[in-house]
């Protein structure tokens, strides 16, 4: 598939159009391996999913059959994304806490990485679902205003796999997209609503926070606003992170383009709203070889701020350091198998798809000096992956 990205990018953008070419298919889209082969097909009988899950239950502590049997799971889900699969995939979860009885090593939790205690195999199936009925309730009640809502982090790169439940459990991680300049119509009630367990006190913070935001966006101090807020109903924390169209353009594709066309080095930050300081302020972000590059996330206090601990963070959005393309934290937040949620505008997903043809290009050039380079080895996350994401994207 070919595609004009940096043609689209500029004519979305400015209404200019050169062309830049880039090769062969989109390397990272959701849905690259959604093929009709294997076991599972595509539009098959939802007893052929129960039938393989079975056959794996036996050796489903060795981790590479935990994560073969996670990647056909989720499959399973991006080729049908509907309520009925959701019921599928909840039934799917009842037969395996019933299963874990006769298999025990349903329960085996995994290695301690990254200072996070890895789940079992049925604790990561039963927190997946958990959050796909959250998102399917959620999305709905948003305002036109959002453009698209885009699930990351462990939703991304863990699904079915890592992510967990209990007193450590995964925060699900969000992509708010609105529209150029409607920060003062934004409304905390549409954000948090009463109705999936969002309580009163974090609805008004948000609301003093959406109000100071489009202070802080006019006057040009702040592209992003950050906030976590829990769910009772849910049982796990939501981080939400709302900017404007046209940031996102920027911090994703726009910019990474005329920065790599202009040959110079950069370090692209945004300014990132948030409602405390970074634990680690000492950010390491990898490039296609894997290597460790180390920003600092420069924090300004806010005086005025609705809370005595806000500041604006200046995190990365992306870095060229010698040529190298580091990608930023919001890369690595949808990185490899983000999702919309459940509706995108054509323009934002078309932004997120341009972005990957791109990657693909630099993992192609930089493939000629090392034949191990790959965009999955830039993620921050890469030590915890499971070996078939791995096999697959590297």
């Amino acid at each position: 598939m070919v595609v004009f990205y940096f043609a689209i990018s500029n004519f979305l953008s400015h209404g200019k159009i050169t062309v830049h070419m880039a090769k062969q298919e989109v390397l990272l889209s959701p849905t690259t391996f959604l093929d009709k082969s294997g076991p599972i097909k595509r539009w098959g009988f939802p007893l052929g999913l129960f039938v393989n899950v079975l056959k794996s239950l036996p050796k489903i502590t060795n981790n590479d059959v935990k994560a073969e049997t996670a990647w056909e799971i989720d499959r399973y889900w991006l080729q049908r994304r509907s309520p009925n699969a959701l019921k599928t995939l909840t039934g799917l979860s009842k037969a395996l806490k019933g299963a874990s009885s006769v298999y025990p090593g349903l329960l085996t939790q995994g290695e301690v990485k990254l200072g996070k205690q890895q789940p079992s195999f049925l604790e990561a199936v039963t927190e997946t679902i958990s959050r796909l009925k959250f998102l399917s309730q959620f999305t709905v009640q948003l305002p036109h205003t959002v453009l698209s809502c885009i699930s990351g982090g462990s939703m991304s790169y863990g699904r079915h796999y890592n992510v967990r439940g209990g007193l450590d459990s995964s925060d699900l991680d969000l992509i708010l997209v609105y529209e150029n300049g409607v920060e003062d119509n934004l409304r905390s009630n549409d954000i948090l609503p009463n109705e999936l367990g969002f309580d009163d006190k974090d609805r008004e913070l948000l609301a003093a926070r959406m109000s100071r935001y489009a202070e802080l966006v006019r006057g040009g101090k702040a592209q992003v606003l950050s906030q976590k807020s829990y769910s009772k109903t849910a049982g796990f924390d939501v981080s939400m992170h709302l900017m404007s169209r046209q940031v996102f353009y920027e911090s994703v594709i726009y910019g990474v383009v005329a920065d790599l066309r202009s040959g110079n080095d950069a370090d692209r930050r945004l300014l990132d709203y948030k409602p405390q300081p970074f634990k680690h302020r000492l950010m390491k972000q990898r490039d296609f070889n894997g290597d460790i590059h180390e920003f600092s996330a420069d924090e300004s206090s806010l005086n005025d701020g609705v809370t005595e601990n806000e500041v604006i963070s200046r995190i990365p959005a992306y870095a060229i350091q010698k040529g190298k393309f580091i990608p930023g934290m919001y890369h690595n937040l949808i990185s490899p198998r983000f999702e919309f949620e459940p509706f995108s505008s054509p323009a934002v997903s078309c932004a997120v798809t341009l972005y990957w043809s791109l990657m693909h290009d630099l993992q192609a050039d930089y493939r000629q000096h090392n034949p191990s380079a790959s965009v999955i080895k830039s993620h921050i996350r890469y030590d915890i992956l499971s070996p078939k994401l791995k096999a697959k994207y590297e």
